[in-house]
């Protein structure tokens, strides 16, 4: 008479996919033996065949999300005391006085901080791809394009944050209270669709969410802008708005 033995596993739940990753392959091993003792055989295999990742490396899913919060961290927190330093040492009017235009003025602001956000990623991804490994399936075009793109909202974020603040010290607070609502918000630590309803609403106002799943989609996936177009029009809308703003905000503070 056959008698059932049961096993017990104890599992660290600290980490959760860690955990559920490491029961699944306890359920696979038990299930094999169970028919290797019994001779029954499964009239139905299933094989898997993991795309994308199929390795199942965790790091080829977090170096992309990295690539995007540094990009988002760098260029808002700098371009964030851009205006306010120069109000607080007073060339702010020297430059006011001269025929130039408030989107011109801007504009000055920001390029060099694009150019470094340009150098910022570049080197990420360097050495995402040959320290860590991580493959690169799509387009280095597309990659750039949409990183410009980003690069827009983000620059239009600081922007924003610099006309707004009266110091470097309440600029940069502004800028940490973006970067933590960004980053909770963004489906780098948790997915999306496991946070509360409300939350998941949003962050639909969070640009680093697009520009996440846009990296992800490009370097694991080789995704396409036929793929990815909702995301790119979210962040250009992004950006539009928050330049409107900006250039507004700041003639109005100059007058």
């Amino acid at each position: 008479m056959s008698q059932s033995v049961k096993v017990g596993m104890l599992v660290d739940g600290t980490n959760a996919n860690s955990a559920s990753i490491a029961l699944g392959y306890a359920n696979v091993i038990t299930s094999q033996f169970n028919r290797r003792i019994t001779g029954f055989e499964s009239p139905i295999t299933m094989r898997q065949n993991l795309l994308y990742n199929p390795e199942q490396r965790s790091v080829n899913f977090t170096v992309p999300g990295v690539v995007a919060l540094l990009l988002t961290l760098i260029t808002v927190m700098l371009t964030s005391m851009a205006i306010v330093r120069e109000r607080e040492i007073g060339t702010l009017e020297q430059l006011m006085v001269t025929p130039i235009t408030t989107p011109a003025l801007i504009l000055g602001k920001i390029i060099p901080f694009a150019l470094l956000g340009f150098i910022e990623i570049s080197v990420a991804l360097l050495f995402g791809i040959t320290w860590f490994g991580i493959p690169f399936a799509g387009s280095w075009w597309l990659l750039y394009g949409l990183s410009f793109v980003y690069l827009f909202t983000t620059l239009g974020v600081g922007m924003f944050i610099s006309t707004i603040s009266t110091s470097q010290q309440q600029a940069m607070f502004f800028a940490w209270f973006f970067a933590i609502f960004a980053i909770m918000t963004s489906g780098f630590f948790t997915p999306i669709a496991n946070m509360p309803q409300f939350i998941q609403y949003l962050t639909y106002l969070n640009p680093l969410r697009y520009f996440m799943k846009i990296v992800r989609a490009i370097m694991m996936k080789g995704a396409g802008l036929d793929v990815l177009y909702p995301e790119a029009l979210a962040m250009v809308a992004f950006g539009v708005v928050l330049f409107t703003l900006s250039s507004l905000r700041f003639s109005k503070r100059v007058k």
